[in-house]
């Protein structure tokens, strides 16, 4: 493989491991927050990512297989770099990715581990003191709000830090985009929507237009396309009505991957509903179910690459996620803190129709890499 075709896969490679690691995570999640659920697993992943620099031997061993670096290794910050160079070029302020690094003033972090979040992670510095908990979290929240453009407007509270906090890793995303061929809101009409408690009436958005179309005898699969080209709103909807649990359980990032790979063009007829979702959590068990336990053991976790003693462990890890959706296009947030502690084709006549009227899955999507950006369920629109 020549240079450039390296440099060319790098942030396709990386890519497959954030995919790969978020629908392990989406698969956690799923069985743990009943309901609409949205989140951002690569917020999530970039933040652990980072952690993941400052780990060794087993600690480090559990973070690279939680986040699936097995085609990685040891150039993480480099290949971090390479798709962060690609999912920011020319997308101006429709999406950023902000890190940065809260430290407990006069405590020490090595400058080896420093160096590459600066330089290939692009994360800030920013010296706190958590014994005062009030303007430590005030000064974090306001950092989350600016980078998600106000839409997570707080993540961590006063009583989530404290004297022996001595390092907190934050992550934000935002997204901004235009439909490429928006809905008209003349055509958004109340239709009904099949709840998990029963029918409802919801506003959805109406249109016809070529699309990239699959489907199977569980699903159907089509992707909305945003300004430019660049991303697109992949939506799952299962045949059956109720199916949303089944098909969620059959998902990971080969199959999901596999059905986009196999999705043609074909005009179709989609019906779907305009939805506002907000969800947020401590994340620590489903990092620990995919298989990252020793990072959070006080006596046994070594991040000594980052500060060169074994005097840290992971605490917390809290993930907040909002989307909203509707006939211009799609606004989406996240945040990820991670905080430690000191111990611690051929066109048919007709269109196909696709009708989102009972719950289904969505995807917004950097089509390039594949990477995905945000993922979530819509179970009542409301």
């Amino acid at each position: 493989m020549t240079e450039q075709q390296q440099q060319t896969s790098a942030p396709q490679a990386l890519a497959r491991c954030a995919n790969t690691f978020g629908l392990a995570l989406y698969g956690q999640l799923r069985q743990q927050a009943p309901g609409n659920l949205v989140a951002s697993p690569f917020s999530v992943w970039l933040a652990l990512a980072m952690l993941r620099c400052g780990a060794r031997d087993q600690t480090a061993a559990e973070l690279s297989d939680a986040l699936a670096l097995d085609e990685v290794g040891d150039q993480l910050p480099e290949a971090v770099a390479k798709l962060r160079n690609e999912l920011l070029y020319d997308s101006g302020i429709q999406l950023s990715i902000a890190n940065a690094l809260w430290v407990q003033d006069a405590y020490p972090l090595l400058t080896s581990f420093v160096k590459p979040m600066e330089a290939q992670f692009g994360a800030v510095l920013e010296g706190l003191d958590f014994a005062n908990a009030e303007e430590s979290a005030e000064r974090i929240n306001r950092w989350v709000a600016r980078e998600t453009c106000g839409l997570i407007p707080e993540i961590v509270k006063a009583g989530e830090l404290g004297p022996g906090t001595l390092l907190v890793l934050t992550n934000a995303l935002y997204f901004k985009r235009s439909w490429e061929a928006t809905f008209s809101l003349g055509v958004t009409k109340d239709l009904p929507f099949a709840t998990p408690t029963g029918r409802a009436q919801v506003p959805t958005m109406a249109k016809t237009n070529t699309l990239r179309y699959l489907e199977t005898p569980e699903l159907q699969l089509t992707s909305l396309p945003y300004e430019g080209g660049r991303f697109a709103m992949d939506l799952l909807l299962p045949r059956q009505e109720q199916g949303l649990g089944a098909l969620e359980a059959s998902l990971d990032w080969s199959r999901l991957e596999s059905l986009l790979s196999r999705a043609s063009h074909k005009e179709v007829l989609i019906y779907l509903p305009r939805f506002t979702l907000e969800w947020g959590q401590v994340l620590n068990e489903p990092i620990q179910a995919l298989g990252a336990r020793l990072p959070f053991e006080e006596r046994d976790a070594d991040f000594s690459p980052a500060t060169g003693t074994r005097d840290l462990c992971l605490s917390r890890v809290l993930h907040r996620a909002k989307v909203a959706v509707n006939e211009a296009g799609t606004e989406a947030g996240a945040a990820t803190v991670v905080e430690m502690l000191f111990g611690c084709a051929e066109v048919p006549p007709e269109p196909v129709l696709f009708r989102a009227d009972h719950p289904f899955l969505f995807l917004i999507r950097e089509v390039k890499t594949n990477v995905v950006l945000f993922m979530g369920r819509v179970t009542d629109p409301r």
